[in-house]
């Protein structure tokens, strides 16, 4: 991932299908994610704490990670990064005023997030 992110300077939507790289790759050279338009990965080998890093260090940044419904390991199943320039997203707010629509599904389902919109969904379950 770090040949790639640094042989091509002018990178900005790459799609990783059935993604070989790990966490060392995804927090390797965080910065280079700000001049990309977005990155998804999917069947990625990358851990949840590896995302929840990626959204604290780089806050202009949105950060979703998909799992199936059922997965019980701790790897994302696909993740997409993305910068948008209208800020970060709003639907996964700090003060919950949307806690009480999922407040029934929480066995189902955990919602992350940091001081970044860090949102986790399921394949078939749409959380926000």
């Amino acid at each position: 991932m770090e040949h790639l992110m640094e042989g091509c300077r002018k990178l900005r939507k790459p799609e990783i299908k059935d993604c070989p790289f790990g966490n060392a790759a995804l927090l390797y050279n965080l910065k280079k994610y700000e001049s990309m338009r977005c990155l998804w990965m999917s069947a990625c080998n990358v851990i949840m704490n590896s995302c929840w890093i990626l959204a604290k260090f780089m806050p202009r940044l949105n950060v979703e990670v998909m799992k199936d419904e059922g997965s019980v390991h701790d790897d994302a199943d696909e993740l997409y990064v993305y910068r948008s320039v209208a800020g970060l997203t709003t639907h996964c707010p700090l003060d919950g005023r949307y806690w009480s629509k999922v407040k029934d599904m929480s066995p189902f389902l955990t919602v992350l997030h940091a001081h970044v919109s860090f949102k986790l969904y399921f394949k078939k379950i749409l959380v926000f």
